[in-house]
């Protein structure tokens, strides 16, 4: 059967939520802010559940910090800005999806 693309961000918070449990990259910032940007891919109106990701990764002292701190405001921008990117079409969501390293634009 195909699966809609909602179904495969949720299946793939459950893999990141069993990786978390199994304690597998709970002391890596990059893997909390990927966990955050698949909740708000699933749903966009997640960004509560998404910066409660980010900060497990900051209080379980995942490293880098910065990756984290720079995730949690992307966020929080995002999420106080949405209303104004949905009205005009052009949604991109807190993490920027282009071609560099890391989860987090460093420009």
């Amino acid at each position: 059967a195909r699966s809609t693309f909602s179904q495969d961000c949720m299946e793939g918070l459950h893999v990141f939520q069993h990786m978390h449990d199994q304690g597998i990259g709970t002391l890596s910032g990059m893997f909390y802010c990927r966990w955050a940007e698949a909740v708000v891919q699933a749903d966009t109106e997640q960004t509560t559940q998404a910066l409660e990701v980010v900060n497990r990764g900051i209080a379980a002292g995942a490293q880098p910090l910065e990756y984290l701190q720079k995730a949690q405001r992307r966020i929080e921008e995002f999420a106080v800005t949405r209303g104004a990117r949905s009205a005009q079409n052009q949604y991109t969501g807190p993490f920027p999806h282009s071609q560099h390293s890391g989860p987090i634009d460093t420009q």
